[in-house]
């Protein structure tokens, strides 16, 4: 299929960073890996030509429809090929390559030029190649990898991009071992990209790992023990716009900012959550939310509390579980760690014992439908299911949760401070605002 209908491009979603032409600022130096135009003069000269595209073969991207219609019919009367990301094989590219696009863009094939190093060039090239009938040197057709319109900045495509796709150890991941873990279209589509761009794709539990990129969506489920594994031999996780940076950049980039903070054994976590001033309600949660304090679970000498969030706090948040935190360091009262079996963790699943870093202590459920206590040993009452949500409240970067106890209740926080096992509907479709958690990955305990 094309890269509209599914996969890479849409994962990274297909979107201009400007509607403007970049133009090369060495307009005026030759570009030894273009046709010059006595080679396109040469070409055209003999009779039965085979065309001015003859052996040529064009990743087309970023532009509308009918326009991609129309580059398809000239290039290919002319002798050119229109190939696509899917149809391509790493390693096995086409000869004579181009990347063809209005402006810059994120779409799969616009990755896939980048990936294997050919030239990003203008599909204004292909009007003034048909009208001089001859191939055009680049120079003032090449446009950047990508354009930010808020902050002005460029990326620029590295001047040594011509028409042949690079040798594989030559490309930006030429010669990393990268791991996969997603749901299979995000697998098949980033095993393709990872390829495009020179790596080598091996089994995520493998002795000799570089990266893993992880699917970062709140729908799947990594393997709790694949994760373990990871952060026992301290292999970078990350996001696939890390991927994507790569690719546009052509280096390989930090992780920091794109590292994918699991749910999963030994997490650091925090736990917020809007408490209703009114009565406790069931469902109707956009209309408690006017009326509602911001909490956050937090160990006291005496129990377990939900108390008023602090700035500071709210500053030393993370960014929506890449692992990249803010300068504030959080309070160690309102941190608590993920604890799983063994078992739990071969089954992948969401059950986990809350320790405080606080005291050492675990959160326990062991009054049903009472206030939560602590204990210091990790038990049957000890031990909750997290559930996920989906985007029902304000904007936040957090993931939000249900969580789950032992009495299958659902824990609930209030404005007077108390968190307490509720029997509130545990399988209410749409859930009581107290029962909604926002949890804040932290990072992982060493």
């Amino acid at each position: 299929g094309g890269e509209g209908s599914g996969g890479y491009g849409q994962v990274l979603m297909s979107q201009a960073f400007g509607d403007e032409v970049v133009v090369d600022d060495d307009d005026d130096k030759k570009d030894e890996f273009g046709p010059s135009d006595e080679e396109g003069l040469e070409q055209d000269s003999h009779e039965g030509s085979p065309g001015v595209f003859a052996g040529h073969a064009f990743l087309v991207t970023g532009v509308e429809v009918e326009e991609k219609k129309k580059l398809k019919m000239e290039i290919e009367a002319q002798g050119g090929e229109i190939v696509d990301c899917h149809s391509l094989v790493a390693g096995k590219e086409p000869s004579k390559l181009l990347l063809l696009t209005a402006a810059p863009c994120r779409t799969s094939n616009f990755l896939c030029g980048l990936a294997v190093g050919v030239c990003v060039v203008s599909t204004q090239w292909v009007a003034d190649c048909l009208s001089s009938k001859q191939l055009c040197p680049f120079d003032s057709y090449r446009l950047d990898a990508s354009f930010d319109t808020h902050t002005r900045q460029r990326t620029k495509v590295p001047k040594h991009f011509g028409r042949t796709p690079m040798q594989m150890q030559d490309r930006v991941l030429g010669g990393k071992r990268i791991g996969i873990i997603g749901n299979r279209p995000f697998h098949q589509d980033h095993i393709r990209m990872v390829r495009f761009a020179g790596g080598q794709v091996v089994d995520v539990t493998g002795d000799s790992l570089d990266y893993i990129i992880c699917e970062a969506s709140t729908k799947f489920r990594p393997s709790s023990s694949q994760i373990s594994g990871a952060r026992a031999r301290k292999i970078a996780i990350v996001n696939s716009d890390w991927l994507c940076a790569c690719v546009m950049q052509q280096t390989l980039v930090g992780t920091e900012a794109f590292r994918v903070a699991l749910v999963g054994n030994g997490a650091r976590i925090r736990l917020f959550c809007l408490a209703p001033l009114a009565a406790p309600q069931i469902g109707g949660v956009g209309a408690v939310v006017q009326d509602a304090r911001y909490l956050v679970l937090t160990a006291t000498k005496t129990g377990v509390q939900a108390l008023p969030v602090q700035e500071d706090a709210l500053q030393g948040t993370s960014d929506g579980g890449s692992g990249h935190t803010g300068t504030c360091q959080p309070q160690e009262n309102t941190v608590w760690v993920l604890e799983q079996s063994g078992a739990d963790q071969q089954r992948s699943t969401r059950r986990f014992a809350l320790r405080s870093c606080l005291n050492s202590h675990y959160l326990s459920t062991f009054e049903k439908g009472g206030a939560l206590s602590y204990d210091d040993e990790a038990a049957f009452c000890e031990h909750v299911t997290m559930h996920e949500l989906p985007d029902i409240l304000p904007a936040s970067s957090r993931r939000k949760i249900k969580i789950e106890t032992c009495h299958k209740n659902w824990i609930g926080a209030y404005a007077d401070g108390g968190v307490r096992d509720t029997c509130l509907v545990t399988h209410a479709t749409q859930p009581a605002v107290q029962h909604i958690f926002e949890m804040d990955i932290l990072g992982f305990q060493d």
